[in-house]
């Protein structure tokens, strides 16, 4: 088989985006054998090889011609085609390179846009590419006359420039209502026209009618006229606005607020010329879209006159126990005496105030009140005049009362236990406005000084109304009031409360445990200590059935002969355990706030009679040593052979 050898390599091939190529090759085979091929596809400038299957926009990829069908997004990718029989191994063609051109495509908000401009102005239409666009670009700009239906391709001249670039400059005089758009391609890719932008032309404006000087008076109206056209022949819709200047020299544009209207129209009107001084003046500015504004001759305005408020009276806090104030200011440019009113507003309508014990200053700029109790929620202003001027009124300000303040609960000294908490809770009345603050106060020598609390350790809520401790060791006998104020009112402070704390009660020795004869008595022991507050209550407490339930012990007859005594006591005595064993004692101790309870102890009674360490007769030798041990002048041995032989012989006496 073989030799193979190519007589034809695949070409470069030049083409616009979206377009279809064929890559062809052509191999020879001079010996037998069936030539394969597999055509391959590089996207790495020929780094790596990949092959290429039917399918998508491939066709032939096993043969000597591939068909591409649409070769968007390929540029520079190369391709070879390798080939080989059953014997002969694998080679490949030089490899073939691809270049995309295109796609042309303007970019978003990249078409030319219609423009108007000023006669003589020069216009500028431009068109943007998308980027990343491969190959020569080339552009071609038209002309479509006004009402026109042929476009015409532009040449450079003093009118026109950069007719063949994506930016068309324009000498815009005489061209109105032309239309232009820009032809694009490459060498592979067909042109494509730009959208149509067409150009208006606005013309030069001139004065007709100038405004006129004018004097008025202090609260009345003016109006000032003008008017302005475009030279005939011309287009353009003209745009008025008004300006002031106060020195003739520098000009600001007037805005549409009172008291001005019509700032852009022809006719100015002044609703109210108060506080316009006799040096301003105005002027008309007309233009069109494009055409820079063309001024009037200046109008003088001369004013006489006016009253004008500088400084209102300000809203007024203060406790019920002070003074309120009200001040306000009233510029006079002109002439004339000012003549000043206070009025009053008790929710009933405005009254003139006149100077009495409360009132003084009423025909001033400046009114006193004392006292303003009673007088919350009053507004107060000032009308001020001259004999030719129009009656000129402030803004009511509100007078604000607070307080007074006043403790409708104060709070109550407490008893409690060492280690409990407790509060303390005021409650205060605030007869005006205002928010009330409240600032807890402690006292440890008996009220001769107080300091604040602060809301740490055992303390919470030391600005509210309720105080809380929550542990009162070592507080016994502290003083606690509560101090409340508005912004404008001055602390007032509660009666003290004083706290009270019982305890902690200790227990210094426990009763224990005894085991003891049946035929004599105990004493069950304990020691107990109260360093705080209150009277210690004690009560013993017995159980006969494991600590399940226990009663109370009172001092008296047990039932078994014996008698309790010093049931409500440290010590409890038992004159005679017999019939108690197994009995449970435990004190309880109390104040009226605390409570405890001591060890529970157990009381074991032993037999007097069989238990050798007991003394049965009590004769002061126990009974392993005692040979009578119940004091009946017969032997303890004889009097066990009887009991012994009594029971087994059934002898009986």
């Amino acid at each position: 088989e073989g030799p193979i050898t190519v007589t034809d390599e695949p070409d470069n091939i030049t083409e616009c985006s979206g377009s279809g190529v064929t890559f062809q090759a052509t191999i020879a085979n001079a010996g037998l054998g069936t030539l394969y091929y597999q055509w391959q596809e590089s996207t790495d400038n020929g780094t790596t090889w990949n092959d290429v299957t039917d399918g998508g926009v491939y066709s032939g990829a096993t043969t000597t011609a591939l068909n591409i069908s649409d070769i968007a997004g390929k540029n520079g990718y190369r391709y070879r085609l390798q080939y080989y029989t059953d014997n002969c191994v694998s080679d490949a063609t030089n490899y073939a390179i691809l270049t995309v051109e295109g796609p042309i495509t303007i970019a978003v908000n990249g078409q030319p846009q219609s423009l108007t401009v000023c006669s003589a102005e020069t216009a500028n239409f431009d068109v943007e590419l998308d980027t990343g666009i491969i190959g020569n670009v080339t552009y071609q700009w038209q002309i479509k006359a006004s009402g026109g239906s042929t476009w015409t391709n532009l040449s450079n001249n003093s009118v026109f420039n950069g007719v063949t670039s994506a930016h068309l400059s324009v000498l815009s005089t005489g061209l109105n209502g032309t239309c232009y758009r820009v032809l694009i391609q490459t060498s592979t890719c067909a042109s494509i026209a730009s959208d149509s932008a067409c150009l208006t032309v606005e013309g030069p404006i001139s004065f007709t009618d100038h405004p006129d000087d004018i004097t008025q008076c202090s609260g009345e109206s003016v109006i000032f006229v003008g008017s302005a056209g475009v030279v005939v022949g011309n287009t353009g819709t003209i745009s008025y606005q008004w300006e002031y200047s106060s020195d003739g020299l520098s000009w600001n544009p007037i805005p549409e607020v009172a008291p001005y209207s019509g700032v852009t129209n022809d006719t100015l009107t002044i609703s109210d010329v108060t506080g316009l001084s006799n040096i301003w003046r105005y002027r008309l500015t007309a233009r069109t879209a494009e055409c820079n504004p063309v001024k009037s001759n200046p109008a003088r305005l001369t004013v006489e006159g006016p009253l004008t408020v500088t400084s209102h009276p300000s809203d007024w806090s203060t406790c019920s126990d002070k003074e309120a104030f009200f001040a306000a200011k009233v510029s006079n440019p002109g002439q004339g005496v000012v003549n000043y009113q206070w009025q009053v507003n008790d929710g009933t309508g405005w009254v003139n105030i006149n100077n009495d014990s409360v009132y003084n200053g009423s025909k001033t700029d400046t009114l006193s009140i004392s006292p303003v109790v009673d007088k919350g929620g009053y507004m107060y202003k000032l009308l001020a005049w001259t004999g030719t001027c129009d009656t000129v009124e402030t803004d009511p300000a509100t007078l604000s009362v607070e307080g007074p303040l006043e403790f409708t609960d104060e709070p109550d000294s407490v008893i409690v236990c060492a280690g409990g908490p407790a509060s303390f809770t005021v409650a205060v009345a605030n007869n005006g406005v205002g928010t009330v603050s409240y600032q807890w106060q402690r006292s440890t020598n008996g009220g001769a000084t107080w300091s604040n609390l602060t809301n740490t350790g055992v303390f919470s809520g030391v600005t509210t109304n309720t105080l809380s401790i929550s542990n009162t060791t070592g507080l016994y006998n502290n003083r606690f009031r509560c101090r409340a104020r508005t912004a404008n009112c001055d602390w007032e402070s509660s009666i003290y409360a004083t706290l009270f704390v019982e305890g902690p009660i200790t227990i210094d020795v426990q009763p224990v445990d005894a085991t003891v004869c049946s035929n004599i008595g105990h004493q069950f022991t304990s020691t107990i200590s109260n360093p705080g507050a209150g009277v210690l209550s004690l009560q013993w407490q017995v159980s006969s059935n494991s600590g399940s339930t226990w009663a109370n012990v009172s001092n008296g007859a047990i039932g078994n002969g014996g008698v309790y005594q010093g049931a409500t006591t440290d010590d409890l005595n038992i004159s005679l355990v017999e019939s108690l064993n197994g009995y449970q004692y435990r004190l309880v101790i109390s104040t009226s706030q605390c409570n405890d309870t001591t060890n529970t102890v157990t009381l074991t009674v032993n037999d007097a009679c069989t238990t050798g360490t007991c003394d049965l007769d009590l004769d002061g030798t126990i009974n392993d040593l005692d040979a009578d041990d119940d004091n009946d002048q017969l032997t303890d041995y004889w009097e066990d052979w009887m009991t012994v032989h009594n029971t087994l012989d059934g002898w009986y006496y």
